[in-house]
């Protein structure tokens, strides 16, 4: 399982790129045989025009094996509780598409 991340428009520090791997590894860890690839995209929204980046807009990308992809997005003023709660709920996804896609493979394979 790869992850990659992305944050154009925020001052990414080392701390806040590693909590987010962590929790990312923790929620995705069990299911990393059928994930080739996690996708975190932070992006700042300005309030007003001009101003600085007040609240972070967190996106996160599951691609699945053979084919799939799941996605969440949320936006918070802290980050940190932003990948927090999407971690979570890319596994819950991933485990509802892996069971989706279980129960329509044939029994006699």
């Amino acid at each position: 399982m790869k992850i990659q991340v992305r944050a154009p428009q925020i001052q990414w520090t080392e701390a806040l790129r590693q909590h987010a791997v962590r929790r990312l590894q923790f929620a995705l860890s069990r299911f990393s045989p059928n994930i080739s690839l996690v996708t975190i995209d932070i992006r700042g929204v300005a309030r007003t025009r001009g101003a600085l980046p007040t609240r972070g807009i967190c996106r996160i990308t599951v691609h699945l094996l053979p084919e799939g992809i799941v996605q969440g997005e949320d936006g918070q003023n802290d980050l940190n509780a932003a990948i927090g709660l999407l971690s979570e709920r890319a596994g819950r996804a991933v485990q509802r598409w892996l069971d989706r896609e279980r129960s329509f493979r044939p029994h006699w394979r």
